[in-house]
């Protein structure tokens, strides 16, 4: 028996049934709960993660409350590091889905890229020094050279002017159904400029520019968007390296 879960008091008033671990695309602790309530998500939250912050999160969570777009939450208490969640009863997306269900995506990412963030949130460009600052010493110069490449380019483009939320983390983890498509996973979100959300989901499912034609005419929408998004394509993998070697460096200190 989990003591973690046994002493959350939302799970104590509504009587714990039973519970399973999740594995399946998450690095925290995080279960589906069965209560004599109701079914819920309940995640124990891992804090030593780059590129999160959880009072970030709860605001961002707040924001998006109104579009019904994320699963309804029951309680999410900073103090004890844990997010619960109702349970969402339809299954992750497939790779096919990915590629053919791209205007549903598109749909609801709309309404998300429409938010401003508020100035009190760290804008994209704090997010990327704060990866550069602590992947510093683990990058090859090689590498250096072509990523300062790709952000000078973008700042040309105006990329880094645009501060409208962004999830940061799609994936077909993270989309369930489509009647409605809920997205889950909101850790990783915050300011950014829309395009990016789109070049992150092509990186993470290894989708081709033909498979994501109508991700491509969503770009389209924005200033100079097909430049943005094959120079945003190349800084989600300078990006993801970064964050990769990061979190190996930190696993090997603590070993």
């Amino acid at each position: 028996m989990n003591t973690d879960l046994l002493q959350i008091p939302e799970i104590q008033q509504a009587g714990l049934l039973s519970y399973k671990k999740i594995c399946a695309g998450t690095i925290n602790q995080t279960f589906l709960v069965n209560t004599k309530q109701d079914k819920w998500i309940v995640r124990l939250n891992n804090t030593a993660i780059a590129g999160i912050n959880r009072k970030h999160e709860a605001l961002i969570l707040d924001l998006i409350k109104p579009l019904n777009i994320s699963p309804k939450i029951i309680a999410n208490n900073l103090q004890r590091e844990y997010l619960i969640t109702k349970y969402i009863a339809q299954s992750n997306w497939s790779q096919q889905d990915c590629i053919n269900q791209q205007q549903l995506l598109i749909n609801q990412l709309t309404k998300i890229h429409q938010i401003d963030l508020p100035t009190k949130l760290p804008k994209f460009s704090h997010r990327l020094e704060q990866y550069q600052q602590d992947a510093r010493h683990l990058l090859g110069n090689d590498f250096k050279i072509k990523h300062q490449k790709t952000i000078q380019k973008l700042e040309v483009l105006g990329f880094f002017n645009t501060h409208k939320l962004i999830h940061f983390d799609l994936n077909h983890h993270n989309l369930l159904g489509t009647n409605p498509l809920t997205i889950i996973d909101w850790e990783f979100a915050g300011s950014g400029h829309p395009i990016f959300d789109c070049a992150i989901f092509i990186h993470n499912q290894q989708l081709n520019l033909r498979q994501s034609k109508t991700i491509v005419c969503y770009c389209r929408n924005f200033l100079n968007g097909e430049a943005i998004l094959k120079l945003s394509m190349d800084l989600v993998k300078q990006m993801f390296s970064m964050w990769a070697k990061i979190g190996l460096s930190k696993a090997l200190v603590s070993i």
